[in-house]
C-alpha cells in the first residue's frame, strides 16, 4: 500500500533544490507550475518570491508577496522578502558594498556607514556579516535609525527561520542590547 505521490510536493521539493543550487530560473518554473494548480499555496508563493529576489526582479517579488494572506503562517516571511528589497535599495543608494566598506574603514564609528554596509551584505545574501554589523550598531546606540536596525535584523530572523545556524544567538543578543 504505497501512498499516492503528490506531484505538487515533488515540484516544491525540486524547486527548493534548484533554488539552493542557484538555479533561480529553474526554481521559478517549478514554483509557477505548482501555483497553476495551487494558486494560494503560501509556501510556493514564498519560494517563488525568494527565486525572484535572487534574480533581482523586485517588481515580481512584490506581486508574489502581496498574494500571501495575512493569516498565513508564511506572512512574516513574505514581509521579510519585502524588507530585502528595501535593503537592496539602501545598498544601491549608498554606492554598493565596496563604497560602504571604504566609508566604514575611514570611520568605524560612522553608524550610518555601518548600517549601509550591513544592508549591502544582506542584499548579497551574506546574512552573517549583516547581523554582526547591525548588532554592533544596536549595542553602541540602541535607538539608531529609529528602529530600522532592529527591523532589518528581525526580517532576517523571519527570512532564514529561528533554527538557522546563521540566526543562532542573534535574537537573544538583540533582545539583551535593546532591553
Amino acid at each position: 500500500d504505497l501512498a499516492p505521490v503528490d506531484a505538487g510536493d515533488d515540484l516544491l521539493e525540486r524547486a527548493a533544490a534548484l533554488l539552493e543550487r542557484g538555479d533561480a530560473a529553474g526554481a521559478v518554473q517549478c514554483y509557477s507550475q505548482h501555483l497553476e494548480d495551487h494558486p494560494e499555496d503560501a509556501q510556493a508563493l514564498i519560494g517563488l518570491g525568494r527565486a525572484r529576489l535572487s534574480e533581482g526582479d523586485f517588481v515580481a517579488v512584490q506581486e508574489v508577496v502581496n498574494l500571501v494572506d495575512e493569516t498565513s503562517s508564511e506572512y512574516n516571511v513574505a514581509q521579510a522578502l519585502l524588507k530585502q528589497i528595501e535593503l537592496h535599495h539602501s545598498c544601491a543608494q549608498a554606492g554598493g558594498r565596496a563604497a560602504c566598506a571604504q566609508k566604514l574603514l575611514a570611520d568605524p564609528d560612522d553608524l550610518d556607514a555601518r548600517y549601509q554596509f550591513a544592508c549591502c551584505a544582506a542584499a548579497e545574501g551574506d546574512y552573517g556579516d549583516a547581523l554582526k554589523e547591525w548588532l554592533e550598531i544596536v549595542q553602541r546606540r540602541k535607538d539608531h535609525g529609529d528602529g530600522a536596525v532592529k527591523d532589518a535584523m528581525v526580517s532576517i530572523f523571519h527570512l532564514l527561520g529561528r533554527n538557522n545556524n546563521i540566526v543562532g544567538e542573534y535574537p537573544r543578543l538583540l533582545h539583551r542590547a535593546l532591553y
